[in-house]
């Protein structure tokens, strides 16, 4: 039963594209003349597209450059999240910091530091050469 609608469906539609056809050359004027123009256009330049068009190469360049986004997107997404994790760390260090520095302020003196043999050394020959420089320069006297 389908198929005999089917049938006669085509037959209708193409008994009333012969007779529009044959009235609009009668009457000399197109029906929906500026929507038929506009249409006209708009397939002969689907045709354009569909004939000249390497449709391989274009669907090889937009495949990589979704991929080439894709991947921009996730690296940028990884590096903020790097970003905020080291923010978040280092409050986390600072406030660590501030307070056992408190506490070691509050609960040790500073004890003097033990400097070694080598730096003592240098100490000493830096102090006997302040020591041992003039503090007043001679007076050049000519006689």
């Amino acid at each position: 039963m389908g198929y005999v609608v089917a049938e006669f469906g085509t037959l209708a539609l193409f008994s009333g594209f012969l007779a529009l056809t044959a009235y609009e050359r009668n009457r000399r004027a197109r029906f929906f003349e500026s929507l038929r123009a506009q249409l006209d256009k708009h397939a002969s330049r689907v045709a354009l597209i569909i004939f000249h068009v390497d449709f391989a190469v274009l669907l090889r360049d937009s495949v990589r450059s979704t991929f080439e986004r894709m991947v921009h997107d996730s690296a940028h997404a990884a590096l903020r999240a790097t970003r905020f994790f080291e923010r978040w760390l280092s409050r986390i260090v600072y406030t660590l910091r501030k307070r056992f520095a408190a506490q070691r302020a509050a609960t040790h003196i500073a004890a003097p530091y033990e400097s070694s043999p080598f730096v003592r050394a240098i100490s000493d020959f830096k102090r006997e050469l302040r020591n041992d420089r003039v503090q007043d320069p001679p007076s050049q006297e000519n006689s």
